[in-house]
């Protein structure tokens, strides 16, 4: 192949495939399986690919539904893991320079914690008025000529025709996600590329939006806000968003897009901004918080006394034992992990462990349940 590995970059490859661990592909392989015979397996998969013999196998594919939607994991075998992974770790020496500030996601040192402090800091700056904007399938609608071209501006021709190749285009002759995709558009959910890919793709958006002054955007991968300090501005940047991202081909989810305020509240990576409030949903977002030294883990009973009252006791009682809309349904699941919609009392488990009090959950269903 035009792209030579090197001994280590396969090797320092093959430990983020083995810590990830991860189920076999279409061969059958496990990740244990690989490693009984590692130094003959690594070196042989070098070789291979150096010498442009290595032949990729077809993505196993996995269907996940969640909430009545699907979503198509595909599995690369573990020979093929180590291939995307070491390409994706020499490309990111290249590509990180490119990026923006502002995008977050799937780069080294940065991580959806520092995602939500920068909101929290844009927040405070007067930013009151939040675009929270959702692409339409993006990873299964990244048009393939679109990103190729992309590709060209910062790799050789070569270069791009190999990693095409990798990621896509030796699916053409199988049963596989390329199938879903029509061979046009679309990149698999499971490859170490995917995830780069899609941040190369989006650098463009990020660049002309900040070019245009008074918007800010925070993106984590194909999630995205733009805050801004004008409301009046809100309607004109999403019709240019909207623009943009249909030059790229790429539409957003018109459901799930909407323009609010603090005041109103709103959900992104894993937590609800209302006011200064920022309350985690799930908890493995409330641990990242707290391991960042942002949160304290719990409050002791004493300052729970202090800012319980009764008005508060009874908005709790009122509001949980009452019907709740649509809206504020998911909410709940998210809160309290439950997918019945059926309002509950709230778990006097979850309530200590989330970082925040209770009272601003309060305050978080009341704004809901009011349908601001």
């Amino acid at each position: 192949m035009d792209i030579t590995l090197t001994e280590k970059e396969v090797s320092e490859s093959w430990k983020k495939v083995r810590a990830n661990k991860g189920s076999p592909g279409i061969d059958g392989v496990s990740v244990t399986d690989f490693e009984t015979n590692i130094l003959h397996n690594l070196t042989l998969v070098r070789r291979e690919w150096n010498e442009g013999q290595f032949q990729c196998q077809p993505y196993k594919t996995v269907v996940l539904r969640k909430n009545k939607k699907k979503r198509v994991i595909s599995i690369p075998t573990v020979s093929d893991r180590i291939i995307h992974t070491a390409l994706a770790a020499k490309l990111t020496q290249l590509f990180e320079p490119e990026f923006e500030a502002i995008s977050y996601g799937y780069r080294p040192n940065r991580s959806y914690v520092d995602a939500i402090r920068k909101i929290e800091q844009l927040r405070d700056e007067g930013y009151k008025t939040v675009i929270d904007a959702d692409i339409k399938g993006y990873f299964d609608h990244i048009p393939h000529t679109s990103l190729i071209n992309t590709l060209k501006k910062y790799l050789p021709e070569q270069w791009v025709a190999t990693l095409m190749y990798v990621l896509v285009h030796h699916q053409m002759d199988g049963e596989s996600v390329a199938s879903e995709w029509g061979g046009r558009a679309g990149i698999p959910q499971g490859s170490a590329l995917s995830p780069l890919m899609a941040n190369l793709y989006l650098d463009s958006f990020d660049e002309e939006l900040l070019d245009r002054g008074g918007e800010q955007i925070i993106r984590y991968a194909d999630d995205f806000v733009v805050l801004l300090k004008d409301e009046n501005r809100a309607n004109t940047s999403l019709q240019f968003i909207t623009g943009y991202l249909t030059h790229l081909g790429l539409s957003l989810n018109e459901e799930k897009t909407r323009v609010v305020t603090f005041n109103e509240g709103f959900t992104f990576l894993g937590v609800s901004f209302v006011d200064s409030i920022v309350i985690p949903l799930k908890t493995h977002t409330e641990k990242a918080l707290i391991a960042a030294g942002k949160y304290s883990l719990e409050m002791d009973n004493e300052e729970i006394d202090e800012q319980r009252s009764a008005e508060d006791e009874e908005l709790n009682i009122s509001l949980w034992h009452s019907q709740l809309p649509a809206s504020l349904k998911t909410l709940q699941a998210e809160i309290y992990d439950d997918d019945s919609g059926i309002p509950i009392e709230p778990d006097d488990s979850r309530l200590t462990r989330l970082s925040l009090n209770q009272i601003a959950r309060l305050k978080l269903t009341y704004i809901h349940k009011q349908g601001r």
